[in-house]
């Protein structure tokens, strides 16, 4: 039997390969061709349709008609067919909703695309706009890579002109009705949360508002709040045991807010509010409140916070104030007045003849913290060694050369390297560091990384200090005295050498030097004089008695012997503080008890109750700092002379910190005061608690010009003079700054009104007056802290003006470029 097809393709004979029976590719696309040859024309038929069928299914059937040999592989799946309906994208066309419209002809604007369907890049699209060759005509091309693709849309110019009009017009309103739409912004967390914070609140037209300008409210927060929460466990070694035990557990709660808040009602009530839990005085936190009236409005402004008022030079004012203040405008009467609470004191530092003259207080706690000694042999007090005492409570110092320091490196903890790494090393310090000779070593396992114990033991990089511009030393007495602040975390450790004896083979070491160490790169011991937080009591014991306690700066350098006062005074219940007390023999005066009188003028041995200027003996001038003779002058060394001299001892000084001691208000009854006077320069140190705005400096009765004559960093509490005129030679230089209080322990109230008559641009006349209410916290009224209410008045008047006469009249001789012009002022307070 024959089937006849388009294309016509021969089977096999019976001995061809069954794997090239039928090829797969005479199955697709178009119509086969079988031509088959058999007997059994029948069976022939059935099975040809058979294979058919199979193959449409997706099988191959293989197999041999002579049936003479069998191929196992029987039927396999066509794992490449192509399934025909998957190729056909009209069987899902009935999904699309929307279809692509194309015009035959070119389109005046090109209606958007969407992103779904295909059109030529625009790199290859180009349009082309002219006018036809009769002038009359507009003609629009369109070509896709160079190829017209559309017919040329024509139209004359004024339909031209009139079609792009309303085009013109539609985009623009597309524009604005697509802007928010269509508008996409990235913003940062930060942006976020600005816009957050920062709020506007339209307000109702009311009239109780309106006094606030705008209705409206705009408040702008800022800060942050951090809650620390834990649970403690503390177990405390080496005390006296409690009822309570050695270990406390209790929760730990920590509290960090800071806020910065700025906010406006209308566009004339303006707050302020800068406020951080973690300041250390209250007066950092700001508050302030503040109306700003229009122009010609009689009520000018209103503040409320923290405020200040400035008067006429001789009645003063102040910049350290909490209250209320208003200024008023009534055509030429400008009047301020302010009720507020005092937060500051006044003070002031004269210059005359190229010194400065200031007085001091200092309580028997303020001691100096930069002097230590560098073993505690030095500190004894036994008998047989009290090499301090010895050395500066006798007319001659006695000398010891057996503890006499002969070389000395001394040494300070850095966290990162330096700019001269050569003298910076790695070391390991210790407090009880044994003593070697010359020729003997330390332990090599001193040597190795160690875990610090505080107070004992301290490990770290350290930088080599230079003698005389870091540090000096009395190699008699053994201590050291640093030129700048030792910081509480900072860690001091030396290597020295002692005599001894005489000779230098039975010189005493203690630590290694820089010049023994094999390398660079070995670590050093030293010996520890100053660990890291000092503390009294516990492991820092022996550490501890190293801090001298007993020198204490005036709060000048560079001291001058011409005009130095000094006097130790003790405050009695009811009175002034005193400068004598009760002996065995009568009154005693404490500046020769404490061994600070013993010689006249002429350095005889006769007390004149002057202070006896011995320098480096009474008094270091270089550093301003006063030293007293024995190493605890208010505790165990207080002067046996004075009766019931135990009652009178202040130990907490010596036995506890700083801070401990000056909560004991009983004890402490110790004053030093004087006066000093140092050399002129052209930068002060006024403080680092100084209320900015609140510096006056004045040369010869004249106020300079802050800015030019002199500028001032508050930060730091620094001024530096910059008019040459205040520093020469017997220039009077006065200056005037207000410190906050840091501690307020009375109540300080301030009142007061300034009032400025403008006769004239140039004329003026001013009138204040100002009240101080002061009140004491306690009932009972001592000497010198009684209550006070002080007022004072003042008024003062000021003119200016030009004088052409006098002008004309000194042309005559020389020629003037500047008009002439006189100033008179003037001022009055009682």
């Amino acid at each position: 039997m024959q089937l006849s097809t388009t294309q016509k393709n021969n089977f096999p004979s019976p001995a061809t390969n069954s794997t090239n029976y039928l090829s797969e590719n005479s199955l697709k696309g178009t119509p086969i061709d079988l031509t088959y040859f058999t007997d059994d024309t029948t069976e022939v038929k059935d099975e040809i349709e058979g294979k058919l069928k199979d193959t449409l299914n997706g099988k191959i059937v293989r197999t041999d008609t002579t049936k003479i040999i069998s191929d196992s592989l029987l039927s396999l799946v066509d794992t490449v067919k192509v399934d025909s309906a998957a190729l056909d994208s009209t069987a899902r066309i009935k999904y699309f909703k929307y279809h692509r419209e194309d015009k035959p002809y070119v389109e005046l604007k090109r209606k958007k695309t969407s992103k779904f369907f295909a059109y030529p890049d625009q790199k290859f699209l180009a349009r082309s706009i002219r006018i036809d060759s009769t002038g009359q005509y507009v003609e629009i091309i369109e070509k896709v890579a160079g190829q017209q693709t559309k017919i040329i849309l024509r139209m004359t110019i004024d339909d031209y002109v009139q079609m792009r009009l309303g085009l013109r017009e539609r985009e623009i309103w597309e524009s604005i009705g697509y802007a928010y739409e269509l508008k996409e912004t990235k913003k940062e967390l930060g942006e976020l949360i600005k816009d957050i914070t920062n709020l506007e609140i339209p307000l109702p037209s009311v009239g109780v508002l309106s006094i606030f300008g705008e209705p409206k409210i705009s408040l702008r927060i800022g800060g942050a709040v951090d809650i620390h929460g834990a649970w403690r466990n503390e177990t405390t070694e080496g005390v006296t045991a409690s009822r309570l035990g050695n270990t406390r557990n209790e929760p730990d709660f920590k509290q960090q807010v800071q806020i910065n808040v700025s906010g406006t009602i209308g566009d004339k009530l303006n707050i302020v509010a800068d406020w951080n839990t973690e300041r250390t005085f209250e007066y950092e936190n700001q508050l302030k409140i503040k109306y700003t009236g229009y122009e010609d409005e009689i009520v000018q402004s209103v503040e409320a916070g923290n405020v200040s008022l400035q008067t006429s030079p001789l009645v003063g004012g102040s910049e350290a104030l909490f209250g209320v203040k208003a200024n008023f405008k009534v055509g030429p009467l400008s009047l301020t007045t302010i009720a507020s609470q005092k937060k500051g004191e006044v003070k002031e530092v004269s210059v005359s003849g190229g010194t400065t003259s200031q007085t001091f207080e200092k309580r028997g706690y303020d001691y100096s913290t930069n002097h230590y000694f560098v073993d505690t042999i030095y500190a004894s007090q036994n008998t047989d060694l009290n090499l301090f005492q010895r050395y500066y409570d006798n007319a001659t110092p006695e000398i010891d050369t057996r503890f006499l320091i002969k070389d000395i490196e001394v040494w300070k903890s850095i966290q990162t390297i330096g700019k001269d790494p050569a003298k910076e090393r790695l070391a390991n310090a210790y407090i009880n560091l044994p003593q070697i000779l010359s020729n003997e070593k330390y332990d090599s396992t001193n040597r190795l990384a160690i875990t610090p114990k505080p107070g004992e033991s301290e490990t770290g990089r350290f930088r080599l200090l230079t003698k005389g511009d870091d540090y000096n030393l009395n190699e008699y007495t053994g201590f050291l005295t640093f030129n700048t602040q030792i910081n509480n975390d900072d860690i001091i450790a030396v290597a020295y050498r002692v005599e001894n004896g005489p000779g230098a083979q039975d010189d005493g070491y203690y630590g290694e030097f820089i010049s023994s160490a094999a390398t660079d790169s070995q670590r050093l011991i030293l010996k520890l004089i100053k660990p890291a937080n000092l503390q009294p009591g516990g492991n820092f014991a022996q550490a501890w008695k190293l801090q001298l306690k007993n020198i204490y700066p005036v709060g000048g350098r560079n001291i001058k012997k011409e005009g130095f006062e000094f006097q130790v005074k003790y405050e009695v219940s009811g009175q002034d503080p005193v400068v004598e007390l009760p002996g065995g023999q009568g009154n005693v005066r404490l500046l020769n008890a404490f061994g600070f009188d013993n010689y006249d003028a002429a350095d005889q041995a006769n007390p004149d109750n002057v202070f006896d200027w011995r320098t480096n003996l009474t008094i270091i001038p270089q550093t301003g700092e006063i030293i007293f003779p024995v190493l605890e002058p208010f505790g165990r060394n207080i002067p046996t002379d004075l009766q019931n001299g135990d009652s009178l001892k202040f130990q907490l000084v010596y036995d506890t910190t700083k801070t401990f001691a000056q909560q004991q208000k009983v004890k402490d009854k110790w004053i030093l005061t004087g006066k000093y006077s140092g050399e002129a320069s052209s930068v002060y140190q006024l403080g680092f608690n100084v209320v900015e705005n609140s510096v006056r400096v004045r040369l010869s009765g004249r106020e300079l010009t802050p800015g030019i004559d002199y500028i001032v960093d508050y930060n730091i509490g620094q001024l530096t003079i910059r008019n040459d005129a205040a520093l020469v030679p017997g220039a009077d230089l006065k200056i005037t700054y207000e410190q906050n209080d840091l501690f307020q322990l009375a109540s300080k109230t301030l009142l007061g009104a300034r009032g400025i008559f403008d006769f004239s641009q140039k004329t003026k006349l001013g009138f204040s007056v100002l009240n101080l209410n002061q009140q004491t916290l306690s009932d009972k009224v001592r000497i010198g802290e009684e209550p006070l209410s002080n007022t004072i008045y003042g008024l003062d008047f000021s003119t200016s003006g030009d004088l052409p006469f006098l002008t004309k009249l000194l042309d005559k001789v020389i020629s003037t470029k500047q008009m002439s012009s006189f100033t008179l002022q003037g001022e009055f307070a009682i």
